[in-house]
C-alpha cells in the first residue's frame, strides 16, 4: 500500500525526536561518567549522587525515545495501532508544548537585563509553541476519516503493540516516582520557578 506523505512526514518526525532524545541520553551518559570519576576528590558523595540521577534521567529519555523509533517504523509499516501511539504523542506534545510555554512567560530568568530576558522569554515561548503546534497537527491529521481508513485496509489489532506497552510502564514508573517523591522531605518545591514551601 501507498503511503501518504503525511504519514512519511510524520515518521521522519519520530525518528529524528527519537535521535535528539537518544543524543540527550548519550550526553547525560558522558556528564555522569564524569562526576563518578571525580570520586576521589573533595565533594565525592554530591558528585556521585548527581551522577546517579544523570543516569536515571538518561533512561527516562531512552524509553520515549524507543517508543517512537517503533511508532515511526510501524507508520512506515501502515499498522494501525501506530495511529493509536501517535496520537498519544501528539496529546503530549500539545500539553509540553503548552506547559513550557506558560512557564516562559511566568518562570524567572537569569538575563542581565530586561531586554535579554524579553528575547529568551518569545524565543523559548515560540519554540514551545512549535511543538504544540506539530501536536496538533498530528491530531488532526490522523483524525481525518481518510487517513484512518488506509490504516484500517492494512490490517487490525493483531496484538497489544509493544510501544502501547512502553508507554504504559512509563506510566506506572512515573507513578511510583510521584508517590515516592511525596514520602521524602523536601524543603521547598518550585511552581514555574517559583518557590512554594508548607
Amino acid at each position: 500500500m501507498k503511503r501518504p506523505g503525511g504519514v512519511i512526514a510524520v515518521a521522519v518526525m519520530d525518528f529524528a525526536g527519537s535521535g535528539l532524545l537518544v543524543a540527550l541520553a548519550g550526553l547525560l551518559m558522558l556528564t555522569a561518567l564524569g562526576q563518578f570519576a571525580a570520586g576521589g576528590q573533595a565533594g565525592a558523595p554530591a558528585a556521585a549522587y548527581r551522577a546517579g540521577q544523570m543516569v536515571g534521567l538518561s533512561l527516562v529519555y531512552l524509553l520515549p525515545a524507543g517508543w517512537g523509533i517503533l511508532t515511526a517504523i510501524a507508520l512506515l509499516r501502515m499498522r494501525l495501532w501506530a495511529v493509536a501511539s501517535t496520537l498519544v504523542f501528539a496529546y503530549l506534545l500539545v500539553c509540553a508544548g503548552v506547559g513550557i510555554a506558560i512557564a516562559a512567560v511566568w518562570t524567572p530568568t537569569a538575563a542581565s537585563n530586561a531586554a535579554v530576558e524579553t528575547l529568551m522569554r518569545l524565543f523559548l515561548g515560540a519554540v514551545a509553541l512549535a511543538v504544540a503546534g506539530i501536536g496538533v497537527w498530528w491530531l488532526v491529521y490522523f483524525f481525518q476519516r481518510p487517513v484512518r481508513a488506509q490504516f484500517a485496509a492494512s490490517g487490525g489489532w493483531a496484538r497489544r503493540p509493544l510501544s502501547i506497552s512502553m508507554l504504559g510502564w512509563i506510566g506506572v514508573f512515573a507513578a511510583g516516582g510521584c508517590a515516592l517523591g511525596a514520602l521524602l522531605p523536601h524543603p521547598a518545591l518550585t511552581f514555574f520557578g517559583w518557590p512554594v514551601t508548607g
